[in-house]
């Protein structure tokens, strides 16, 4: 079971809507966000309320626990959960099982960030398309891929993103000795973002 819940961050120039967000946030996104990044946070607490709701509970009342590099987990509760947010959109996914997301707007290709996070074989994807615009969107997609793997695995920026890698077939795989799971990627188009899930099969 996979869901996936979009929160557009337009909608919080909305005053009323701005502060009824505000309102239903737990306090640890109210500090976040008078912190700094306060759309982002409300954002971030409207998609994970949205979310959480349709399973009977709300996120101001969701007690977290932590795993060792800080992947947030529900206590007592048998649903897993993961939040990205890029641009105009938060999003989140639920599973019944471990769950990355990544959301990516996006922009300009950039070789430089690829070559120094992705392996030769994902370079090579990407510069195998000679328009721009479209090599962009291999690199783009390739991102959110990877993020979603590392969060999936509940590592984060811990595991590097040239320790693995994804084979961007139709239904992209991954390549990885991190451990013996095996996991399966969702892909989706938003406007002009590239979507990832990966899940443990």
């Amino acid at each position: 079971m996979i869901e996936i819940y979009i929160y557009d961050m337009k909608k919080l120039g909305d005053k009323k809507e701005y502060e009824y967000r505000l309102s239903q946030a737990s306090e640890y996104r109210r500090k976040k966000a008078q912190s700094g990044r306060n759309i982002e946070n409300i954002a971030s607490a409207a998609v994970l309320d949205e979310a959480f709701s349709a399973h009977g509970f709300r996120e101001k009342d969701a007690e977290f626990i932590y795993g060792q590099y800080g992947k947030p987990y529900i206590r007592e509760n048998s649903i897993y959960f993961n939040l990205s947010h890029s641009g105009e959109y938060a999003v989140c996914a639920v599973s019944d099982r471990e769950v990355g997301i990544d959301i990516q707007k996006k922009g300009v290709l950039k070789m430089k960030v690829a070559k120094r996070f992705f392996t030769e074989n994902e370079c090579n994807y990407i510069l195998g398309e000679s328009d721009g615009e479209k090599a962009a969107d291999r690199f783009y997609r390739l991102w959110a891929l990877k993020e979603s793997f590392v969060k999936a695995v509940g590592m984060g920026m811990n595991l590097p993103l040239g320790s693995f890698e994804i084979i961007p077939e139709k239904k992209a795989r991954v390549i990885h000795t991190f451990n013996e799971k095996k996991y399966e990627f969702a892909e989706k188009d938003i406007d002009d973002y590239k979507l990832a899930v990966c899940t443990e099969c």
